[in-house]
Parts: C-alpha cells; structure tokens; sequence
C-alpha cells in the first residue's frame, strides 16, 4: 500500500461537519510530537530495532513502549470528539462500550508502580504504553471509532482486511514464535513510500492509526480497515522474515544493502533535470512494489532469486490459499512482476483523478518507455549478467491486464444526512444488542 503524503479525506471534502478529525492545533502539536519518534525509527531502523529488542527480551509483552503516546493520546481525543459523542449520548450500548475504551485508553497510559503499597503481585500493565496491552487498547478504540465513522459517510468500501484478515493480528501476540522478535510500530503519521524502504530491512511493522476514512489501494477504507490492512502487509514481512531471514546478521546485510545500494537510486537530488527526477521517483515505486507490496528482502540473493525463478508459490496471504504470481511457461517473472505493477500504477491502485500523488512519477509521464527504463536499472543492479534488456523489457511486457480497481469511478466519502445517521445507528445498535 502506498501512502506517500496525506491522502485522509478532510472536512473541506465534506458536506457536513462530520468528520472526526482533531482540532487543527491539536493535530500539529500531536503531530510533530509523533514526527519525532517515527523519523527516528525510520531514519536508524537498525538501532530502533535493537532497542526494541532489547526491551522485549528483558521485559516481555509488557515492556514499556513510550513511542506509543501519541497514539493513544490520538484515540482519547478522537473517542471524545464531538461528533462521537452526539453520537452516543441517546445510545446506552454504545455509551457503555465508550465508557470501557475511555478507561482502558486510560489503564494503558498511567501503568502502574508495583512498588507502592507494598503490593507483592505482578500487575498485568506494569509502566506506561506496555507492549501488547496498548496495541490491543488501540486496536478496540480504532473498533469503536470505526463504527461512527462507518454510520457517518457514505462510499467507504466495506470491511475488506478486518474481515478476510483480523486473525492475523494475533500473530503479534507472541515474539517468542518467530525467528526474530517482530515489532508492530503503530503511528498517527501518514506514512510514506520511502518509510516502508528504509525500514523492510528490520523486523517492524509501520501500522498507521486513523480516525477518517483513508485511501489506500483503489479504495477509501475505514479506520480498522486501514489498521488492519498494515496489520497483513506486517504478517506478510513477518512471514519472509523466517523465510529468508535465520539470524541476526541478515538484518545488517539487508540495512547496508538498502543504505548503499537501493536509497543511492531513489534520492531525489536538487539538480535533477525532469527525466532523471521521474526515472528515479519510477524506480523508488519499483522498489516498493518488492520490498512493501510483495514482502521481499531487501537482499541481493532474495531479489535475485525473485527475479530468476519467480515468487514463492504459497505467499503469506490468505491461509490455505495459493497466490502464485509464478507462469514460468507463459511468462518471464521479471516480466510478469514489471506488467502487474505498470497496471496497479496506472489504473487506480495507487492514486485517482482526484488527486495525483506527486511522489510518483507525473500521471501522464508513467509511460511503458518508464517503467522498462526503470525496471532494468534495478535488474542489473541485481543480476549484472542478465540477458534482458530495457528494449526486451519493453517489448515483452505483457498488454493482457485489465483494469480492477474503481479509477475515476471512485467517489470520496460523503457525510450522511442526519436521518440517514440515525438509521444506520439503529441498526448497530441492533447490532451490538444482539452480540
């Protein structure tokens, strides 16, 4: 998924003031609060990650987290906005259920001393922002913001990742199941392209935390949606990462890998002239579609075997379900990989006509010429002595695929009017009575 800049609807798109966004001043304070913390993980993921580690391995799941602040702080906010609370105030259900995230935003955010009182038991939250207590905390709170936002707009996509793939965020429940320790890194920053570079190469996870709806893939998308979303691009990491990577060291190959070979060819230096600024932005896309979107290694020998035999034929998706994006007798998988992301890139997936995203090359300059341009670079980067070359590239991209997402069909989401709030009120109210 890409989100390069912010792509959340705002209250200028709107019909209404139905919008559950902080106060402008709130959110630049909060905001630059949160650049902070999450500038310094993905500008230093190595050092992050071994910080990270390291509080796990001598605390646990209840290891204190500060860099989750802002997050909660967001929540508590948001949860007592006012368009939540007009919207619960004649609602006992769903007064109740606000209640109980209220104090559980609260529970996370105080911890508790265990020293005090002469208390001989271990509390289940020991210190501020404790590893796991507070990514569930968020994860019911954005459930609960998610059911206003839901009731209050219209053309948001149905549930999509938080039903197909809400179990994959148990997998987080336990560092102690994988190779390496994998940290799920919530954060109110929109995320950006060169974020999900930076960081592929260490075992964290960038989920964002939202209170409006967010585009992302072809389509607006809930709170929870989104979250979970990340939730499944992070599984997917996690699920390579044991793959390819069997200790330690592989991360300090990787992180030098993207440092010295891969971020050299997406900087985007000021004395470009246009043709190279849009080669360059075309293969920092590249690199995401392989790093982010396919979940491989940023390493010489995983990018290589990608590219020379294909993708591992039983992705990380869905369980029991074979998402094979190998057709060796059909098809070269470095083709294949050039044709499929050339038809995400230009039908939708990516951005629309009510906005074009500026970190991508310019909309009408993502030309097959491009991205074939670009796809050599890093194929030879990778594979000095491969018999493609850029004009083979062009030649055999595939011209079959079609596009499958909605484009410029897409509406942004709209506030209902009040009846049609209180219609859809009644029916999750009738809903959550019945649960």
């Amino acid at each position: 998924m890409l989100r390069l800049f912010n792509r959340s609807f705002t209250s200028a798109q709107t019909k209404s003031d139905k919008i559950m966004v902080p106060p402008m001043r709130h959110r630049i304070i909060s905001s630059c609060r949160s650049h902070n913390t999450i500038n310094d993980v993905t500008n230093n993921p190595l050092h992050a990650y071994h910080l990270f580690k390291k509080r796990l391995s001598q605390d646990g799941m209840l290891a204190s987290f500060p860099e989750f602040k802002d997050p909660i702080e967001f929540l508590q906010h948001n949860i007592h906005s006012p368009e939540v609370m007009s919207v619960i105030k004649e609602n006992g259900i769903l007064s109740r259920m606000h209640s109980q995230i209220d104090h559980n935003l609260l529970c996370v955010k105080e911890g508790k001393d265990n020293k005090k009182d002469n208390y001989p038991h271990k509390p289940p939250i020991v210190s501020p922002y404790s590893y796991l207590p507070t990514i569930i905390c968020m994860e019911k709170a954005i459930s609960f913001i998610d059911c206003v936002v839901n009731d209050s707009y219209n053309n948001i996509r149905p549930h999509y990742y938080a039903q197909d793939f809400y179990s994959y965020i148990y997998s987080f429940y336990d560092v102690t199941l994988h190779q390496q320790p994998f940290v799920l890194f919530p954060t109110i920053r929109d995320l950006t392209l060169d974020d999900f570079i930076k960081t592929r190469a260490v075992p964290i996870g960038l989920v964002s935390v939202k209170a409006k709806p967010h585009f992302a893939d072809g389509f607006y998308h809930s709170p929870l949606d989104i979250f979970m979303h990340d939730v499944t691009h992070a599984r997917r990491t996690m699920s390579y990462n044991d793959l390819y990577f069997m200790h330690e060291e592989a991360f300090n190959e990787s992180h030098i890998y993207t440092q010295e070979t891969i971020l050299p060819q997406i900087e985007l230096l000021s004395d470009l002239n246009d043709d190279e600024l849009q080669l360059r932005k075309m293969v920092r896309f590249l690199y995401f579609e392989l790093l982010h979107e396919l979940g491989i290694p940023p390493s010489k020998n995983a990018l290589k075997f990608t590219f020379q035999n294909g993708f591992i034929r039983f992705q990380p998706w869905k369980f029991n379900q074979g998402n094979s994006q190998l057709h060796k007798n059909e098809i070269h998988p470095f083709i294949y990989f050039i044709s499929h992301s050339y038809n995400k890139l230009t039908n939708g997936y990516y951005d629309i006509p009510h906005f074009r995203d500026p970190a991508l090359p310019t909309y009408n300059l993502r030309t097959p010429e491009l991205i074939a341009k670009a796809g050599y670079k890093i194929l030879v980067t990778t594979i000095p002595e491969t018999d493609l070359s850029e004009d083979k590239i062009l030649a055999k991209m595939v011209k079959r695929f079609k596009k499958s997402y909605p484009n410029e069909f897409l509406q942004p989401p709209i506030a209902r009017t009040n009846q049609e709030v209180n219609t859809a009120i009644e029916l999750t109210t009738k809903y959550w009575s019945k649960a």
